[in-house]
């Protein structure tokens, strides 16, 4: 007798999550600029500005507190692509400008995005999976 089981095994499906990273970087970048604006008139020393408004909107206990806190948490792991979602996520900075503040090649920008995307979405927990059905054959 022959006895057929279905084995559901998931997947990441890579290109939704990146896609889904690109999303919330879209989506939060906006609010996260708002944000930054209001604390802009609250620094009085601006040299280490960035520093000092990450600090304190890192602090904050909402969604956008907690996307700021995945990027700082990106950053403390992988400075490149940390700094990469900063400028993306935080300011809206196209690739040039990024290319420009972080002073590499606008291609090497373009090469690390998807991977900095990848890691938003992870961290957010904004994952896609692709579930794959399998069939496991028992012979009794």
């Amino acid at each position: 007798m022959i006895e057929a089981s279905e084995v559901y095994i998931p997947e990441i499906d890579e290109q939704k999550t990146i896609l889904n990273g690109k999303k919330l970087c879209m989506k939060y970048q906006p609010l996260v600029e708002r944000r930054v604006q209001d604390y802009k008139s609250t620094i009085v020393d601006k040299s280490s500005f960035e520093n000092k408004i990450v600090e304190k909107l890192d602090n904050e206990k909402d969604k956008v507190g907690q996307y700021i806190r995945n990027i700082c948490e990106i950053q403390s792991k992988d400075a490149v692509l940390g700094e990469l979602l900063m400028w993306k996520g935080f300011y809206g900075l196209t690739d040039s400008q990024i290319s420009a503040k972080m002073k590499i090649a606008e291609r090497t920008i373009r090469k690390y995005k998807p991977k900095a995307f990848y890691l938003l979405a992870i961290y957010n927990d904004r994952v896609s999976y692709s579930y794959q059905t399998t069939y496991e054959f028992h012979i009794n």
